[in-house]
């Protein structure tokens, strides 16, 4: 997957969503390097820069552990 996903984040009005993707990566259910396919930025003009720059970097998006319907 190459894609990226592009937030414009107005006033803050995304900051929730951001943040529920922030609180994935810290429990480990995110890669880190997967959260960064999800970019945001609060003018048009910075989402657009931020994605032309953009760099693929991850393999998965959740740690194959997180899917586990074992308990441990």
């Amino acid at each position: 997957m190459n894609e990226q996903v592009g937030i414009l984040n107005v006033d803050g009005y995304y900051d929730c969503l951001l943040g529920l993707f922030d609180k994935g990566v810290e429990e480990g259910f995110i890669k880190p390097s997967a959260r960064n396919i999800v970019i945001s930025a609060t003018t048009a003009h910075d989402l657009l820069r931020k994605m032309e720059e953009y760099t693929p970097v991850h393999e998965q998006v959740a740690p194959r552990e997180s899917w586990s319907t074992n308990n441990k």
